[in-house]
């Protein structure tokens, strides 16, 4: 990613939160994204993950915020299995 790309994505993510949450400012995040190669879909094509997470993060944040997106993410599954 470039430089400009990441200042773009960054201020576009605190933006956000802030919007969302009253003026909250954001203190960590992590985008973890899937693709594949046009040509690869539909046969077999190998799926690329990227992951990109916050400029200076600490590792024990980065790893927080994915543990609780994964709790939550099950959370939900659970609840839609149960109605």
């Amino acid at each position: 990613m470039t430089a400009a790309t990441k200042a773009a994505l960054d201020t576009a993510l605190a933006d956000h939160f802030a919007d969302a949450w009253d003026g909250a400012m954001l203190t960590g995040w992590v985008i973890q994204m899937a693709g594949v190669n046009a040509e690869d879909i539909g046969v077999g094509g190998q799926t690329s993950y990227y992951r990109e997470v916050a400029d200076g993060q600490p590792s024990h944040v980065t790893l927080g915020l994915l543990e609780y997106a994964t709790t939550m993410f099950r959370g939900d599954l659970l609840e839609r299995s149960q109605e």
